[in-house]
C-alpha cells in the first residue's frame, strides 16, 4: 500500500479514537387560608382536626443548625388516589395525586416513554424539595402521600398538602402548567399563617429535577446509553457519578457533591434527550448532586433561606423536556444550548447528514438502505476528489525507484535528498499528500454519521435486514457466554483487507511498515467492534464502492501501459 494511504488511515484512526474518548396560583388570604384548611380536616375521615389548622404562635425559635427535624405530612392520606392527563403539542402527560407527581410522560408522535424508573425507584417525575441534605438523599416523604386536588383546568393543576418544616404547620401548593412547545411550568407557593418566621433546619431548600430519563434502553452502562448530570452556571458543567467531582481522580468519593455557583439551571441528558430545570427569576446559589453509583441521578437547585416570613414565598421554575436539537434548545433560551452534549461543530454536518437520510428515507422507507443509499451518493460526490488521489497514488508507486535511488546518492543529506524528491514529486505534478485528502475529507461526515446515529431519535430502534434490528446499537448475531459476536465488523474488517490488497502497489514500503499497514484493519476492527451498526455499515459500503473504483483504475492503467 502507497505510504500516504498508511498516513491516512493512522490519522482517521487517531481522529476517530480522540473523537470517541472525548465526544403561582392565586394566594388566599390567612384567614381563608385557615377555613380551606379545615375544609379538608373535615373531608378526612381519619385525619387529626388540630394537627391539620393552621396555629399561630407568637415566637419561633430557630432549630439548631445540627437538628435533623425536616418534612412531616400532617395528614395520614385519607384520599384516595386520583390520576389526571393531559396532552400538549409534544408530551402526553399523566399525573397522580399520590405525590403530586408525574408518573407517565411520553414524548412526540411515537409516544416515547421517558418517565421510567431507576432500577427499584418507582417511575415518574417528582419535582419535589428538600429541606435538608440528609433528606436530598432519600427518598421524598411528600411522594409516599396523598395530596388534594386544590384546583385544576385543562392546562393546569395544582396540588395542596399540610406539612409540618420543623414543628410548624405550612400550606403548600404545587402547580403544574401545561402549554404548547417543549416545556411546562412547576411552581411552588408556601403558606405560613404563623405570625412569626418558620425556620428551615439548614437555612436552605433544595428543588428538584428528573431524576432518571428515557427512553428504555436494555443497558445503560455502555458507553452510548449512560446518562449525565449537567448544570448551568456560567458554562454548562457535568455532575459525574461516584468518586467526586470529575469521577475521583483528584478527588475523595462523597454521597453529595454541592457546587456554590450562582446556577441558572440544572438537567439531566440521556442519549436522545434532555431534561432540564430553569429557575424563574433569582438563580439558585448552588447546584447539589447525588455522587453515589448505584443510585438515581438526581440533581438540585440550592437556595439559602432561613425559612419562611408569615405570608407566601414563591418558587417558580421552566421544565424544558426535548430531544438534544441544539436548535430548539436555543429558541427556548440561549443559556440552554449547551443543555445538549452533541459538538457545535460537527452539529450543523450532522444535521445535514440527518436532513439527508430522511430525504432518503422518504423514498426508501429503510433507514438501513437510506445509509447505503447516502454511503454510495456521498462516495459518488467526493468521485473527482478521490479519483485524483488514486492517480496520485499510481504516480507516486511508479516514482518509487527514483526516489529510493536518490535516498540511496543522498543518504547522508536528508536535507538534499528530501529537497531532490520535492522537485520530483512538482516536476512529474505529483502532491505527496493527495492520498490523506479524501480521507480527510470523509472523516467530518464519518463523524457526523456517527453523532446522528448516536444521538439522533430518529434512528433509534431502526431495522435494516435479517438480523440487524436496531441501527443505533451494535448488531448481534449470536452470543457465546456473555460475549457478544457482531458480524458486521468482521465484514468490514475483510473489505478493509481487501481494499488493502487491490490498492497494495508499494513493492519498495519497508518489511515492517507493511506489517503495521498490514495490522491497520485489525486495529480498526477493534476501534469499531461495538459502534452502532448503521455506522459500520457506511464505512463497509465506503470500502467496496472504493474497491470497485480501484479496480477500475488498475485495469485502465494496465490497458494504458
Amino acid at each position: 500500500m502507497e505510504k500516504n494511504t498508511f498516513l491516512a488511515f493512522v490519522l482517521s484512526g487517531l481522529i476517530i479514537v480522540v473523537w470517541f474518548s472525548l465526544m403561582p396560583p392565586q394566594t388566599p388570604q390567612n384567614e381563608q387560608l385557615v377555613k380551606e384548611t379545615e375544609q379538608i380536616a373535615n373531608n378526612e375521615e381519619d385525619g387529626d382536626d388540630e394537627s391539620l389548622s393552621v396555629a399561630k404562635k407568637d415566637t419561633v425559635d430557630a432549630p439548631d443548625s445540627g437538628s435533623e427535624s425536616s418534612i412531616e405530612p400532617l395528614s395520614e392520606d385519607p384520599l384516595t388516589e386520583e390520576k389526571l392527563s393531559y396532552k400538549t403539542e409534544m408530551y402526553d402527560i399523566e399525573l397522580s395525586n399520590k405525590g403530586a407527581r408525574i408518573v407517565s410522560f411520553k414524548y412526540g408522535e411515537r409516544d416515547i416513554e421517558l418517565a421510567l424508573p431507576f432500577k427499584d425507584n418507582r417511575p415518574g417525575f417528582d419535582y419535589t424539595f428538600y429541606l435538608t441534605e440528609k433528606s436530598f438523599l432519600l427518598d421524598s416523604d411528600l411522594s409516599k402521600v396523598i395530596w388534594y386536588v386544590h384546583e385544576k383546568n385543562d392546562k393546569s393543576v395544582t396540588f395542596a398538602q399540610n406539612i409540618s418544616i420543623s414543628g410548624k404547620n405550612v400550606r403548600v401548593f404545587k402547580k403544574y402548567v401545561f402549554g404548547e412547545g417543549y416545556s411546562f411550568d412547576v411552581s411552588y407557593s408556601f403558606h405560613n399563617a404563623e405570625d412569626s418566621k418558620v425556620y428551615f433546619p439548614e437555612a436552605k431548600i433544595i428543588f428538584t429535577n428528573a431524576d432518571f430519563l428515557g427512553p428504555k434502553m436494555e443497558n445503560y452502562d455502555s458507553s452510548f446509553n449512560k446518562l449525565k448530570s449537567i448544570y448551568y452556571s456560567d458554562k454548562k458543567r457535568s455532575i459525574s457519578k461516584g468518586g467526586g467531582f470529575l469521577g475521583g481522580m483528584f478527588s475523595t468519593p462523597a454521597d453529595i457533591k454541592t457546587i456554590y455557583e450562582k446556577t441558572e439551571w440544572t438537567g439531566l441528558v440521556s442519549r436522545y434527550f434532555v431534561s432540564v430545570m430553569l429557575t424563574k427569576g433569582s438563580k439558585a446559589d448552588a447546584v447539589i448532586g447525588d455522587a453515589r453509583n448505584e443510585t438515581s441521578y438526581k440533581t438540585g437547585l440550592v437556595f439559602d433561606n432561613e425559612g419562611l416570613n408569615p405570608g407566601v414565598t414563591d418558587y417558580s421554575f421552566q421544565v424544558v423536556v426535548s430531544e438534544k436539537d441544539k436548535s430548539v434548545l436555543k429558541a427556548i433560551s440561549p443559556i440552554l444550548e449547551d443543555a445538549s452534549d452533541t459538538s457545535k461543530w460537527i452539529d450543523p454536518i450532522r444535521m445535514v447528514v440527518v436532513w439527508a437520510l430522511k430525504k432518503i428515507n422518504s423514498v426508501v422507507p429503510n433507514f438501513g438502505w437510506s445509509i447505503v443509499i447516502f454511503s454510495i451518493l456521498s462516495k459518488l460526490i467526493l468521485l473527482p476528489l478521490t479519483h485524483k488521489s488514486t492517480q496520485s497514488m499510481k504516480k507516486m508507486s511508479e516514482l518509487q525507484p527514483e526516489v529510493k535511488k536518490m535516498k540511496e546518492k543522498y543518504k547522508d543529506k536528508p536535507d538534499i535528498a528530501q529537497k531532490k524528491m520535492m522537485e520530483l514529486y512538482k516536476e512529474r505534478g505529483v502532491n505527496p499528500m493527495g492520498g490523506c485528502l479524501p480521507m480527510l475529507v470523509q472523516m467530518p461526515f464519518f463523524i457526523a454519521l456517527y453523532s446522528a446515529l448516536s444521538n439522533s431519535l430518529d434512528m433509534w430502534n431502526s431495522p435494516f435486514i435479517l438480523w440487524i434490528k436496531d441501527l443505533s446499537s451494535p448488531e448481534t448475531l449470536f452470543s457465546i457466554g456473555t460475549f457478544d459476536i457482531h458480524l458486521l465488523p468482521l465484514i468490514m474488517t475483510a473489505t478493509s483487507f481487501l481494499q488493502q490488497k487491490v490498492s497494495a502497489t508499494d513493492s519498495a514500503a519497508a518489511g515492517q511498515q507493511q506489517m503495521v499497514m498490514k495490522m491497520m484493519p485489525v486495529f480498526l476492527l477493534f476501534v469499531f467492534w461495538s459502534m452502532p451498526s448503521g455506522l459500520i455499515i457506511y464505512w463497509t459500503m465506503q470500502n467496496i464502492i472504493q474497491v470497485i473504483h480501484q479496480l477500475v483504475v488498475n485495469r485502465l492503467s494496465v490497458k494504458r501501459s
